[in-house]
């Protein structure tokens, strides 16, 4: 009896493992179909050598500018410039209190004076031991005495010549003026604050304008001096060709880009920081070119449906720039030559279904 049930374990435990088998045998199926949209214009990417001009963005700089800041410390009291005003070379635009260096000044002249009240005496003391010299009245180690304090004194009064020009040229200091004419582009103090050397007050830029644009390090080889391209500056009203006046060899290393500047002709309406529309003859070169109806554009990302061989549509992201014209735009990442995508109407497409091709364009 005891062997039956010990036997019967094993076989219960078999059937039932077969039939949890054998139920779920049954319950798979076949997986469910996708979706299939018919009649989808398919775009195939290609590389194309292209040419023409290319878009980018420049910025009016002044030619020169220059800070205007004083040569020794000192409060501000008065500052006769304003932002947008004009000024001509040698108009004083700054006044520190000067009353410290006036008094030093004051200083330095007052010794001056007793300076030469000791230099005629000893010019005159020297004239009188010249006379008992020559009657053998004084030894001639007195008189080398009295001449030698004749020269201290002489000495004495050149050192308090250059202490009041010394001081003079300091009270100077407390009067700055416009080394050259140009605009006040910037205050950077008002009157009671101290002013130091180095700190600005004021910023004055040159009325001569230029733009700089940044190029891509690629192009360092085509760009010289002499070279032409259009220029649109809409705050300033202005548009026409300007001539590259320098190109900066040296390459930004987190940008790669390099620098060119073109003078602008003067213009009143023209400020440093206006934003300038530059278009420039592009080399030729090899690009990913697609059509702009089929990057779909979802917040500030653009992607593309991409059709592989099987059919099934998958949503890639892609990186958009550089040429745009004709309903065409450049793709700069994200595509391969060769890839298959949904060239039109869009909004019909999603990530999983299975596309029946209509027309390649």
């Amino acid at each position: 009896m005891n062997k039956m049930n010990i036997w019967a374990g094993p076989l219960v435990l078999t059937l039932v493992l077969s039939a949890c088998g054998h139920e779920s045998v049954e319950q798979e199926g076949p997986a469910p179909e996708a979706k299939v949209v018919e009649n989808i214009d398919l775009y195939t990417v290609q590389r194309t050598s292209v040419s023409g001009s290319r878009s980018l963005a420049g910025t009016v700089r002044a030619r020169s500018s220059f800070s205007i800041s004083p040569r020794v410390m000192a409060q501000v009291e008065r500052i006769h410039g304003h932002e947008g005003q004009r000024v001509r070379k040698g108009d004083v635009l700054v006044e520190l209190d000067d009353r410290e260096f006036q008094a030093r000044l004051t200083q330095a002249e007052s010794a001056m004076g007793q300076a030469e009240v000791q230099r005629e005496l000893a010019a005159a003391t020297l004239k009188r031991y010249q006379t008992l010299l020559e009657g053998r009245a004084v030894s001639q180690q007195e008189y080398d005495v009295v001449a030698a304090q004749e020269k201290a004194a002489r000495e004495a009064v050149r050192q308090a010549e250059a202490a009041v020009s010394e001081a003079g040229t300091y009270l100077g200091f407390t009067r700055i003026v416009a080394p050259a004419a140009g605009i006040v582009v910037r205050k950077h103090m008002d009157p009671g604050a101290l002013a130091a050397p180095g700190a600005p007050v004021l910023t004055i830029e040159e009325p001569r304008y230029q733009v700089e644009v940044p190029l891509d390090s690629s192009r360092s080889g085509s760009m010289a001096p002499g070279s032409r391209f259009q220029v649109e500056v809409d705050a300033a009203g202005f548009s026409g060709e300007l001539q590259v006046t320098e190109v900066v060899p040296s390459v930004d290393p987190m940008s790669r880009t390099f620098i060119v500047r073109a003078d602008l002709p003067d213009r009143e309406s023209l400020r440093s920081g206006q934003y300038a529309r530059v278009s420039m003859p592009d080399i030729e070169r090899e690009v990913l070119i697609i059509p702009e109806t089929a990057v779909v554009r979802r917040g500030q990302l653009d992607g593309v449906y991409l059709v592989p061989e099987d059919g099934i549509v998958r949503f890639r992201l892609v990186k958009t720039g550089g040429l745009s014209e004709a309903g065409q735009v450049e793709v700069l990442s994200g595509l391969s030559d060769g890839d298959q995508l949904v060239a039109r109407d869009t909004e019909g497409v999603s990530e999983g279904v299975r596309v029946v091709a209509g027309q390649a364009p």
